[in-house]
């Protein structure tokens, strides 16, 4: 991988104290430098590495820190540019919050902010044609959020359960049993009662790979606090997270509802499991309407 340095970075007549980043700005390197003249960071890159650590590699390189403790340079820096970057710096043209993912077969799947993306899947993502540029030469331009990015897949898999209420009072109750309801009802209860809002930090990490979690749990039944070591969280919130997205627990060892019975929690666990597929096909949060649409389907 090469990362080429782009400026100045945003904010950089801010007094130095108010600046999102330490170091330098690279005044010297605006979009109008040839990308032989370019300062570009090479980086020995696995096909697991997270283009993240990619960034953060260079920009350690370079001398570059964040000022906010704890907080690697990625993780301030909202969008990423594939070289040749849109132009002027800072335009959406060109800009990814997220990055769509494929399946083996190069059909889209999930969509991850763009720091969790693994080396191996961005350039599948970009054999599919779903990024605009070079994926072996990310652009390292130090900006800062100013809105428009969601927190990735937490923020959607919240927003789904918020949504799937209204949709149960729409179509549910001629579709589904009121047993079924109540314990959908019930397992999205589990969420709102243990876990975060949508725009917390920590669960965004946690939960920044939405396949390595479904993944770990097809191989086989996994204990709580297996899953619990796997999101680094604790056993309650683990549990709150695997009810909420429809995962069957018999004997604490969690499955797919897709290979349980056809008891009532059973069928409320696939509504649920299937909503939280919605967001893998669509690649967002699914709306009322596509979720209303989901249940007639399942109960047809």
């Amino acid at each position: 991988m090469l990362v080429a340095v782009y400026g100045p970075s945003q904010g950089y007549e801010l007094p130095e104290d108010a600046h999102e980043f330490r170091g330098p700005s690279f005044e010297d390197q605006t979009p109008e430098v040839s990308f032989e003249d370019r300062l570009k960071v090479p980086i020995s890159a696995q096909d697991d590495m997270k283009l993240g650590d990619i960034v953060d590699q260079a920009a350690a390189q370079l001398g570059v820190s964040s000022r906010q403790p704890g907080m690697q340079v990625s993780w301030i820096m909202p969008i990423i540019y594939f070289f040749p970057p849109g132009l002027p710096l800072g335009t959406m043209d060109r800009a990814y919050f997220s990055i769509r993912t494929t399946t083996q077969a190069g059909q889209p799947s999930w969509d991850i902010l763009w720091q969790f993306i693994r080396v191996d899947e961005l350039l599948a993502s970009s054999r599919a044609g779903l990024i605009d540029g070079d994926p072996r030469i990310p652009c390292l331009w130090l900006c800062y959020p100013q809105g428009g990015a969601g927190p990735g897949f937490w923020a959607d898999l919240v927003s789904t359960w918020n949504t799937l209420q209204p949709a149960l009072d729409l179509v549910g109750a001629g579709l589904l049993a009121s047993e079924v309801i109540g314990r959908i009802r019930k397992r999205l209860g589990r969420a709102e009662e243990t876990l975060p809002d949508r725009f917390d930090g920590l669960w965004t990490t946690r939960l920044g790979r939405p396949q390595d979690l479904l993944d770990y749990l097809s191989t086989g039944p996994r204990t709580t606090e297996e899953v619990a070591g796997l999101l680094g969280c604790q056993p309650n919130e683990a549990e709150a997270v695997l009810w909420s997205m429809g995962f069957v627990a018999r004997n604490n060892a969690w499955t797919s509802p897709k290979t349980e019975g056809a008891d009532a929690d059973t069928a409320a666990a696939r509504i649920i499991f299937e909503a939280i597929m919605e967001i893998r096909r669509l690649g967002r949060q699914p709306s009322r309407e596509e979720l209303e649409a989901l249940i007639k389907r399942l109960t047809s």
